[in-house]
């Protein structure tokens, strides 16, 4: 179970209910069951790789019940989430550094976007977060390359 704060219990989920979650934890199954509000949690993967996603909060419906006073508003990106993704097209222009400070801010960016909850939009910070992971592993894995290439060169004119 991933917690919206960060937190990452391993659990035997009971119950699922429109507001609540009921499980035990795996270092303790005969323990207290344990019972929090859906809304702490991000996310469930299960034991056969399903991932259920918990981040969009179920909206309260009106007393009068029309959706003419809903109010649309459009979140934007978790500011973490676009400083990783900056150091990621900033890796295009300066190479190697930004691609490792960035490996070390992404599980920053991460938690505080799971921190944040449904004040940005989540999926989205998070999909920014995975694309600048990739392209600072493979500006990494490019650098050690050329650095091989070069020491390869070296060694085969002697010098």
């Amino acid at each position: 179970i991933n917690f919206k704060k960060g937190d990452v219990v391993k659990a035997k989920v009971l119950e699922i209910t429109p507001t609540e979650i009921k499980y035990r934890r795996c270092d303790n199954l005969n323990g207290p069951l344990i019972v929090v509000a859906k809304n702490d949690i991000y996310s469930i993967k299960y034991v056969n790789g399903h991932e259920e996603h918990f981040f969009r909060e179920v909206p309260q419906s009106s007393s009068s019940g029309s959706d003419a006073n809903t109010i649309n508003i459009e979140k934007n990106p978790h500011p973490m989430a676009i400083v990783v993704a900056a150091l990621a097209y900033g890796c295009l222009l300066l190479w190697f550094i930004p691609a490792i400070i960035g490996l070390f801010l992404v599980p920053v960016a991460k938690r505080a976007v799971l921190r944040a909850g449904n004040k940005y939009a989540v999926e989205d910070s998070l999909d920014l977060i995975r694309g600048a992971t990739i392209a600072f592993w493979v500006v990494i894995a490019l650098t050690l390359l050329l650095l091989l290439l070069f020491l390869v060169m070296m060694a085969a004119f002697g010098i």
